[in-house]
């Protein structure tokens, strides 16, 4: 027997083709495949066994394991290794034999398990910088590993534009690291990434200098703010023994910056740096350039984060309910200011007024981070049945106007269907009473809302009734009551009573039927009835002991005693 990869090898080919599969690479939590080709060079036909040990025989298949080939035969085998998510990484071997009636050959197969997960943290610049000087150093995030990774970024020091993104295998991006080294040396910056297959961390080596006479510096060197907002940070520049004329630029056109000035000697500038924000709202990371003639320039990084401040947060209460025709409905909403600053909100709803407390309200003003809660009143219409909606929008009065709406999706039930009700009661009554007597009959609510039903009893056996003992029942919904009728049954004149269930505004109702059996009497029926058949069986046994006498040739006189009558005989 021999196996190939697509052409006739000779019998020792299974161990050129297992040692080709030879290091093969496997992931936690994956699967790996090879493929091996069988042929028969044998002269006869040849029935073969696949078996498999090592320590990964267990995640191993072979298929098929078993089959027959005829000579110059050649059959396709496909070897299956399912990586479990918990098998360390490592070196693993695969025995693989293949039994016939001729003999036996094996060889081992290897393979490497590793985690497949990687994520490398790289500085796309030299990390070089001027102690109190600002440094802005753009990392490259890469992720080396065979799946699409969730990374979590953090710093020892400095601040990261990014703290959280997600890349595909092979995929890569920019990540900027902002801080101001305060010592003259090497710096280290421990920059962590962390995903769901482990961890890495990354040493960036900050090598800072005295790089100018001069020193600049900025108040705040990450700002929030709202948007079509704007804040002040103040610039500091602090000359050295000379006097000399300073220069200033931005990356951005977010600034009041002025465009020079000179500055006497150890003189020290602040400056009031006004910075503006646009109505979108994201993380930017401008630049403020300062250079002195002929003393260097100073790059100051400053990232600003434009947060969603005037977009409202609105959330209904109730997402989904069940209403009814003709009701009035109250839903409540709760409103909510996000931002950093005082906010004033227009507030409408699709079901007309909104209201605070019980006070209509067409604006609110909510403090940063404070919530109010408004309700929105809305009748529906009687004949109405079908799907409704109930919104709340709140809109912020602001040169960056933005719009919140929460609802509240409504199925709507006729009033009918809200109020319905059902009576059970025994059809049929029937059998032997001697005293009154009481049928239950249970009312059930099986509408959607509680409600109140007025019982009413009709039929032509109503002289049999003597009571109800309840003619009015509120029930909530699912809710059941039994309610009792007493009948007396020496007065039965008919044959049913009917019951009858109706809401207060009639608009639901049911009915229950008691039917009264024909073996229902009382006894005063029982013996007027029992008397003439007495009477009918008693001239019946009369009526044929008399045939049988009048048969045998004799009668029965007033006395109750035979007579017999003989014929005269004829006279010869």
């Amino acid at each position: 027997m021999m196996i190939s990869t697509g052409k006739v090898l000779s019998l020792f080919s299974l161990l050129i083709l297992l040692s080709g599969a030879r290091g093969l690479e496997a992931c936690q939590c994956s699967t790996v495949t090879t493929e091996l080709y069988f042929t028969n060079d044998e002269s006869t036909v040849q029935h073969y066994t696949l078996q498999k040990s090592g320590l990964a025989s267990t995640w191993s298949t072979l298929t098929p394991s078993t089959f027959t080939l005829d000579p110059g035969e050649t059959k396709l085998v496909v070897v299956f290794l399912r990586v479990g998510c918990s098998v360390e990484e490592g070196v693993y071997d695969l025995v693989v034999k293949a039994v016939s009636e001729d003999g036996l050959i094996s060889e081992s197969v290897s393979f490497e398990v590793s985690s497949c997960r990687s994520v490398a943290v790289k500085p796309e610049i030299e990390p070089v910088a001027c102690v109190n000087q600002g440094l802005l150093m753009p990392l490259n995030i890469s992720n080396d590993g065979d799946y699409s990774e969730s990374v979590n970024l953090t710093s020892s020091s400095g601040n990261l534009s990014i703290s959280s993104l997600t890349l595909d295998s092979g995929d890569s991006q920019l990540v900027n690291l902002s801080l101001v080294p305060r010592e003259v040396g090497l710096n280290p910056v421990i920059i962590t990434a962390s995903w769901s297959g482990g961890d890495s961390r990354s040493v960036i080596s900050v090598n800072t200098t005295e790089c100018s006479a001069f020193t600049a510096s900025l108040s705040n060197g990450y700002v929030n703010l709202c948007e079509s907002d704007e804040v002040v940070v103040k610039l500091t520049v602090t000359n050295d023994e000379e006097g000399k004329r300073f220069f200033f630029n931005s990356s951005s056109l977010l600034f009041d910056l002025l465009s020079n000035t000179y500055l006497e000697p150890n003189e020290v500038m602040v400056e009031d740096l006004v910075v503006y924000s646009s109505c979108e709202s994201g993380v930017s990371e401008p630049v403020i350039r300062v250079w002195a003639e002929g003393a260097g320039v100073v790059e100051l990084p400053l990232v600003l984060n434009v947060k969603g401040c005037y977009l409202p947060i609105v959330v209904a209460r109730t997402q989904s309910d069940l209403a009814c025709a003709c009701e009035e409905l109250v839903y409540y909403f709760d409103v909510y200011n996000p931002g950093f600053k005082e906010m004033i909100y227009a507030v409408t709803s699709s079901a007309g007024s909104v209201y605070h407390d019980g006070v209509r309200v067409d604006s609110i003003t909510l403090d940063p981070d404070e919530s109010i809660t408004l309700s929105v009143n809305h009748s529906v219409p009687c004949g109405y049945s079908g799907s409704l909606n109930l919104s709340l929008t709140a809109t912020s009065i602001s040169a960056c106007s933005k719009t919140s709406t929460s609802m509240v999706k409504l199925m709507v039930d006729s009033w009918t269907d809200c109020q319905a009700v059902s009576l059970q009661a025994q059809p049929v009554v029937s059998g032997f009473n001697e005293s009154p007597f009481t049928v239950p009959v249970n009312v059930r609510n099986i509408g959607v809302r509680p409600t109140s039903y007025n019982l009413v009893v009709t039929g032509s056996a109503m002289s049999n009734l003597l009571g109800v003992s309840k003619s009015f029942v509120t029930l909530n919904p699912g809710e059941s009551e039994v309610v009792e009728l007493t009948l007396d049954p020496e007065r039965i004149t008919g044959s049913f009573i009917s019951v009858q269930a109706f809401s207060t505004d009639n608009l639901a109702s049911d009915s229950a039927v008691i039917n009264f059996g024909e073996s229902f009497l009382s006894d005063y029926d029982f013996y007027f009835l029992l008397i003439p058949s007495a009477v009918t069986v008693l001239l019946i046994i009369l009526l044929v002991r008399s045939n049988l006498f009048n048969k045998s040739g004799g009668s029965i006189n007033s006395s109750g005693k035979e007579i017999k009558i003989k014929k005269a005989e004829r006279k010869k």
